[in-house]
């Protein structure tokens, strides 16, 4: 992947270990739905948030009708990607409620809670990056730097 990710690096949204997305078309030859190790042209999408790893929403053209995906790590709850723009400014949260499962090893039990809050926002999940707002609304990340184990701002 690093080779796209380079190679395209003007072009580039948003990647993951087996997955790129990008502005601009990928040259025929290294597209394919059944050879291994080129890519498989899943959408296009029309608009797309990529708000964190593993967290996007995008809209795209299916059967002549505007459907979307959205992936969100941890959650299973269907969220459209309207609700996932006031994600974008500053501050803002989104709550969810859903089902999650607990493991207990020791007794060798699983807990099902059906009402488990979950709260989305961009802050907590930027661990290695600092967030960049212009105007209260999200732009970009740049990397976290850190000097005899401090964060340099």
């Amino acid at each position: 992947m690093s080779t796209f990710k380079y190679r395209y690096s003007d072009n580039l949204y948003y990647s993951d270990t087996d997955s790129i997305y990008l502005d601009t078309v990928l040259p025929s030859s290294l597209i394919s739905s059944t050879e291994i190790g080129k890519f498989k042209l899943e959408n296009i999408f029309i608009k797309a948030l990529f708000l964190a790893p593993k967290m996007y929403s995008a809209r795209y053209f299916k059967k002549d009708k505007i459907a979307e995906l959205t992936k969100i790590k941890g959650v299973k709850t269907n969220i459209s990607f309207n609700k996932l723009i006031p994600l974008l400014y500053k501050d803002k949260h989104l709550s969810l409620i859903q089902e999650k499962w607990f493991r207990d090893i020791d007794n060798s039990t699983i807990k099902i809670v059906t009402d488990h809050k979950h709260t989305l926002n961009l802050n907590p999940l930027y661990s290695k990056r600092e967030l960049i707002y212009k105007n209260k609304i999200f732009v970009n990340t740049k990397p976290l730097k850190i000097e005899n184990s401090n964060i340099i701002r």
